[in-house]
């Protein structure tokens, strides 16, 4: 589920669970498998990589998958 202004729901319910817990790990939020799309390994290590580089979650969506 996804509402423009806002993150993808998985990300904001993580963010919540962990907001009152001291030193919790950052939550970075990704968008894909839209229109049904499969989200495959390939898009999974692409995020893998995408986070692994980024030393905090950007406040933007990150759209990963989509066709140009």
């Amino acid at each position: 589920n996804f509402s423009f202004g806002a993150s993808g729901i998985f990300a904001q319910e993580v963010r919540a669970a962990l907001c009152n817990q001291p030193n919790h790990p950052p939550v970075f939020g990704y968008i894909t498998g839209l229109g049904g799309r499969d989200v495959t390994p390939e898009i999974l290590k692409q995020i893998y990589y995408l986070a692994k580089e980024t030393p905090e979650p950007i406040e933007e969506s990150v759209w990963v998958g989509l066709r140009e």
